[in-house]
């Protein structure tokens, strides 16, 4: 997926964005993550794909197509298990922007911070949104690595 990679290299740079990941399907499989933090670790993925699983998952990242923390801290204090992934991550803040394919099959595209509190800039929303028209027209399922489902 080298053209897709690259683009989200470029989209991350123009928008100082240190960390993006995409998932994709109902179990939130991690398929690409770009960006000059990335998390590549299997094991943090992991983590945040659990998060983002679209039935057992964190009920709040479930019930909002598109969310934006700039601080964990502003997050319910009885959502304890969203905080403590994030910062596990080293994640400080974060924007979950969610949709459906052109196969109609569910991405989450996860923009973070690394260590470093993120005021995202709300001009850049249309952005991040036009974004994710541009991703609408590649079949992300088709980046799934084998062995995962």
């Amino acid at each position: 997926p080298e053209e897709l990679t690259q683009m989200l290299e470029s989209f991350c740079e123009c928008f100082r964005i240190p960390n993006l990941m995409i998932f994709t399907g109902e179990d939130a499989v991690h398929i690409l993550s770009a960006g000059k933090d990335a998390i590549t670790d299997a094991d943090k993925a992991a983590r945040l794909s659990d998060l983002l699983h679209a039935e057992y998952g964190n009920e709040m990242l479930r019930d909002n197509s598109f969310l934006v923390v700039n601080q964990l801290i502003s997050l319910p204090k009885d959502d304890w298990s969203l905080t403590e992934t994030m910062e596990s991550c080293n994640i400080a803040s974060f924007i979950k922007l969610e949709y459906r394919d052109k196969n109609g099959v569910r991405v989450v595209v996860l923009f973070t911070t690394i260590g470093q509190i993120e005021l995202w800039n709300v001009q850049h929303f249309p952005y991040f949104r036009l974004f994710r028209d541009v991703l609408y027209a590649y079949d992300l399922a088709e980046y799934v690595r084998h062995g995962d489902k």
